[in-house]
């Protein structure tokens, strides 16, 4: 069963891919990545993405990413099932606020702890593509 994109939501394979696929195909898509302009989202491995409403269980807003969000109507599975899973977070737009544009060594210490205290692990943040990079084991203890 193929899931439900919205047309705001990209993803990797396209829609188009995804419909073409098999049963067992949509079952174990590898490295499946979903994004906007705000966010990408890569979940690493293979994953099983039928017959899911991909635009309700992921919210991609402007430096934030909810995985099964308060208002998804059903509840999120336990660490390591569904997509309550490692994932690699791209976050795009994410300019280094006005204050700290001569000092982003510091700005970077502050994003590394605002990130720890999150359970995730701050990978790395490119100031000229203004694109910050973070992973999750999971999105239990977001």
């Amino acid at each position: 069963m193929i899931p439900i994109i919205p047309k705001h939501l990209k993803t990797v394979p396209t829609l188009i891919k995804l419909s073409r696929m098999s049963e067992d195909e949509l079952a174990n898509i590898q490295d499946f990545s979903i994004y906007n302009e705000n966010a990408r989202v890569t979940f690493p491995g293979k994953t099983d993405i039928r017959g899911m409403n991909l635009g309700e269980m992921i919210v991609l807003g402007h430096r934030s990413v909810e995985v099964y969000p308060h208002s998804y109507h059903a509840e999120m599975p336990r660490a390591g099932k569904g997509l309550n899973k490692k994932a690699i977070i791209e976050f795009y737009n994410w300019a280094v606020p006005s204050k700290y544009e001569n000092q982003a060594s510091e700005y970077v210490a502050k994003l590394k702890k605002k990130f720890n205290s999150l359970n995730a692990e701050y990978r790395k943040y490119d100031v000229s593509k203004q694109s910050l990079v973070i992973s999750v084991q999971n999105f239990s203890s977001m």
